[in-house]
């Protein structure tokens, strides 16, 4: 029996889970197994379909302009389905909905935000530390607009974990509510009435928008990954530093007129 809202939230409060602990993993993440297209008959409808999935995914992530990071097209495909796949099997009764757990949501976000921030220190750490001052911000904010930039970076993966959970934790607590009410309505002694009619189509229509949020809680959360990563810098070292020594020979040769018309003279004899 559940004692409150927040109940439904609790794995311990399923008995199915208390008696067979293994099954809360399978109930949660045997639905991959139907992803994998090598498992059924080759040219099948169902293999075809899930190929043109993929490749329309593949297609659109390499569209946010994040192939410079190798195999993360890979990483965020994987990332969107087993989000999506997971909210869908969410909506099904008496499954536990994994995707309101902080955990889930932050063990997929943190590893590829950190990987980006990584990427950026080691690979172009100049550009990166030049991307925390915006364009045209006066000398005397640079510290205050620096700090605040370098806090939003880091709290970045708490907020998006903390969207994909509210989300997601606020829609079955109002389908709950709805479902609920309908239930009282139908067990009263007067029997269904008006009411009763209202909150069971209420419930259908809750039901329905909870699938349709679950698809752009998936959308939503994979493309807040394309961003982080695209809004890194991504400059080879050996490109940056070729730069660097560009840049350092031009100043160079303006605050030394004299050297330069020497070289010029001396590479015309």
């Amino acid at each position: 029996m559940l004692m409150d809202l927040f109940s439904t939230f609790d794995p311990a409060t399923y008995k199915i889970y208390n008696t067979f602990p293994a099954s809360w993993w399978f109930t949660n993440f045997s639905h991959l197994l139907i992803l994998i297209p090598t498992l059924y008959a080759g040219g099948s409808r169902y293999t075809t379909s899930v190929r043109l999935y993929m490749g329309y995914l593949i297609h659109w992530l390499d569209s946010k302009q994040i192939s410079h990071m190798k195999g993360m097209t890979l990483i965020l495909a994987s990332s969107i389905t087993l989000t999506l796949s997971t909210n869908m099997i969410g909506q099904l009764p008496y499954t536990f909905p994994i995707t309101v757990s902080p955990v889930f949501s932050m063990t997929l976000c943190l590893p590829i935000w950190f990987g980006a921030i990584a990427s950026s220190l080691i690979y172009a750490p100049t550009h990166f530390l030049a991307g925390l001052i915006p364009l045209s911000t006066p000398l005397v904010l640079t510290p205050i607009v620096t700090t605040a930039e370098l806090m939003s970076n880091l709290v970045r993966p708490v907020s998006h974990c903390a969207r994909l959970t509210i989300n997601t934790t606020l829609g079955h607590l109002y389908l709950k509510l709805a479902a609920s009410f309908s239930m009282l309505t139908l067990a009263s002694p007067n029997g269904p009435s008006l009411t009763t009619f209202i909150l069971l189509t209420l419930t259908i229509a809750l039901i329905f928008f909870e699938v349709i949020i679950a698809l752009l809680q998936s959308y939503i959360y994979c493309f807040l990954l394309t961003i982080y990563i695209t809004d890194h810098p991504h400059v080879p070292l050996h490109i940056q530093d070729k730069a660097l020594i560009n840049v350092s020979k031009a100043k160079f040769l303006n605050e030394n007129p004299v050297s330069q018309d020497e070289n010029t003279h001396s590479s015309l004899n």
